[in-house]
């Protein structure tokens, strides 16, 4: 009978700290990164890098890719544009919050909104005659225009304009000097 509780506790204390594990994982996996700046400034400077990065990546997806630039407006953002704008994304958290998990999840995340939304403009707009204008392929000036909608709705989703803080806010920690 002494061993049967000795062999309960063991398999008891080995569930807990494999439940604790798991717990840990999901907290790293779900809950926002924070990471100590030893001042706004570097902070800053930081966040520009990151945003410069993923201002790039939309570029590169949308106006850079000359076969994208043709069929956007009529197939919405092609998979390999999504990815280009995932690991510039991906690659801007990770400067941020040094983070990988975090990173990938937002990143995966925001990239999944951004191609929703652009397949319910290109929804919205074949419904509407007056709006059902298949533009020229290779249209410079309107993939310019797109790029920028793309970038608004990945930094309203970055810093949420409207609602107060966005999944960046609360990463930063400046250090006490």
């Amino acid at each position: 009978m002494e061993k049967l509780v000795k062999c309960s506790k063991v398999l008891y204390d080995i569930t807990i700290c494999d439940k604790m594990k798991e717990i840990t994982m999901l907290k790293n996996k779900y809950e926002t990164p924070k990471k100590k700046y030893k001042s706004l400034e570097e902070w800053d400077k930081t966040l520009e890098r990151a945003l410069l990065l993923i201002k790039n990546g939309i570029q590169i997806a949308v106006i850079s890719d000359k076969f994208e630039r043709g069929n956007m407006f009529t197939h919405g953002i092609r998979e390999q544009s999504q990815e280009n704008i995932r690991e510039h994304l991906n690659s801007a958290f990770v400067i941020l919050t040094d983070n990988k998990v975090w990173s990938e999840l937002k990143a995966n995340e925001i990239v999944n909104g951004v191609r929703a939304t652009f397949e319910a403009i290109i929804t919205t707009a074949s419904l509407f005659p007056p709006i059902n204008v298949v533009p020229p392929p290779n249209d410079l000036e309107l993939s310019d225009k797109i790029s920028q909608v793309l970038q608004s709705i990945i930094f309203n989703r970055l810093f949420n304009y409207y609602e107060g803080g966005g999944i960046l806010e609360d990463i930063i920690l400046l250090e006490k000097v």
